[in-house]
């Protein structure tokens, strides 16, 4: 089971160089079992909000006591009433100090804020890239109605990182565990509105792909047809998929529009995979039929050792046309958002079975070693606000057919210098949608969101 889910561990760009020290959470570290200590005179929500992102200063980010503008909200979000559960340190900012004692070198907290990794370690950062729940509580914090008016509330936030949680109990790779599982009982028995018409309005977080959440927690959830967010791909219409955490490996966004790359293409993968060493293999003839394209082509030695730096990669994907996205073990992966975040164009190999489903890198039954062989991940389910965002116009697609004949340098040839330029210029307009803006200055991966839960808690079902 190990060695299976170390291929998930580094099968993305945000996997972690060789030869560091795997550093696991303290396991002396105790979580918190009172709630009592979150009901003084103190807004709760300001509390809270201290407990989780000390280093996110209040006044910064609530300028005139105004948590966040409205007009940066969408508009169904402008006068939605939030419910936040009090729930103990147990379910949140223990977690978070928990899943930070595993940190070594890393200058980076677990999404407590805005943060550029430069570096990692090998476990703890790779982990911190399931951490889009944390952000997305952020978020939800700084509402400006959040309420503690049960009566008057359209949704019921709870303050509980699920992926984080199966992680420092020990189960990130599916949450079976017993552990897992009375940990999750305990949660919902401190969720004393989860019942009646309200179960629908309630909204659950687990940055994790969709298969590793907690069946218990899935099962539970879906019953009750609240919200589930997570990593994709959605099996329900109760769950939305989110954007993760740290998109551009949490570089800051830099003008791409009508900049001329540098670079016709950059890939950095392993040969993990037959997908991937047919991959490696087309883009190495490409580079060497073409030189006048300078194409970058590196490679991952057995899924750690890279031959640059991370900022490197960030770099040489900010200054390339293209990014193929070679297929790993999950239809879901990191590499997609830190292409698209560094305005790198994502090269998806389509694959469409007999019901017409499109599914982008994965066909599901190429490498018999992988855990979620024969799954379905059509691009609606598998990316985050697909009612949204036309990826069609952000990608370059290549058919199937052409990649397996051996055709895949010849496919990407078709598409003029004009064409792909253009599908860049529309990539600078879209590409803060995958990030998390914690100025909540502009439409962000949260707005997106917003609307999809909007929309869900409006219809009367």
């Amino acid at each position: 089971m190990m060695a299976v889910t170390l291929i998930k561990l580094f099968i993305s760009l945000i996997a972690n160089v060789g030869g560091l020290r795997v550093k696991q959470p303290n396991k002396n570290f105790k979580l918190s079992a009172s709630t009592e200590a979150w009901k003084g005179s103190v807004s709760y929500r300001h509390q809270l909000w201290t407990s989780i992102f000390p280093q996110q200063m209040w006044s910064s980010l609530y300028p005139d006591t105004e948590p966040m503008a409205p007009e940066r909200l969408p508009e169904c979000g402008k006068k939605l009433k939030v419910f936040v559960y009090q729930l103990p340190p147990k379910f949140h900012a223990d977690l978070l100090s928990k899943a930070e004692s595993a940190r070594n070198i890393s200058q980076c907290g677990w999404e407590r804020g805005p943060c550029w990794e430069k570096k990692r370690d090998q476990e703890y950062s790779t982990m911190r890239s399931y951490a889009a729940e944390v952000p997305m509580l952020a978020k939800f914090l700084m509402m400006p109605h959040v309420t503690s008016n049960a009566n008057e509330a359209d949704i019921f936030v709870v303050p509980w990182f699920g992926a984080t949680a199966q992680w420092v109990l020990g189960d990130p790779w599916g949450g079976k565990s017993q552990e897992v599982k009375e940990h999750v009982q305990e949660l919902l028995s401190e969720l004393t509105h989860f019942h009646g018409k309200r179960q629908r309005r309630h909204i659950f977080l687990s940055s994790r792909d969709a298969e590793d959440i907690s069946p218990f927690l899935r099962s539970t959830v879906r019953n009750a047809n609240a919200v589930l967010f997570h990593y994709g791909p959605r099996a329900a219409a109760n769950e939305l998929v989110m954007a993760p955490n740290s998109a551009g490996f949490g570089a800051p966004l830099s003008l791409i529009a009508n900049q001329k790359p540098g670079h016709f293409l950059f890939l950095m993968a392993g040969e993990v995979n037959e997908h991937r060493k047919l991959m490696n293999k087309e883009v190495s003839r490409l580079k060497k039929e073409h030189p006048e394209l300078h194409v970058e082509h590196l490679q991952v030695i057995e899924h750690r050792d890279f031959e640059v730096t991370l900022e490197e990669v960030q770099n040489k994907m900010r200054d390339s046309m293209l990014c193929p996205i070679p297929q790993g073990d999950l239809p879901w992966q990191h590499r997609f958002f830190d292409a698209l975040a560094s305005g790198c164009l994502p090269v998806m190999i389509r694959y469409t079975d007999k019901s017409g489903c499109d599914m982008w890198s994965w066909d599901g039954g190429l490498n018999d070693t992988m855990a979620w062989d024969g799954m379905r991940a059509c691009v609606n389910d598998t990316y985050p606000f697909p009612k949204t965002t036309d990826y069609s116009s952000i990608t370059l697609q290549v058919d199937s057919a052409d990649f397996k004949e051996g055709k895949f340098a010849e496919a990407l040839l078709r598409m003029s210098n004009e064409e792909l330029q253009q599908k860049r210029n529309h990539l600078e307009l879209l590409r803060g949608r995958f990030l998390y803006d914690w100025s909540g200055k502009t439409a962000d991966a949260f707005t997106y969101a917003l609307e999809e839960v909007c929309a869900l808690i409006s219809d009367p079902q």
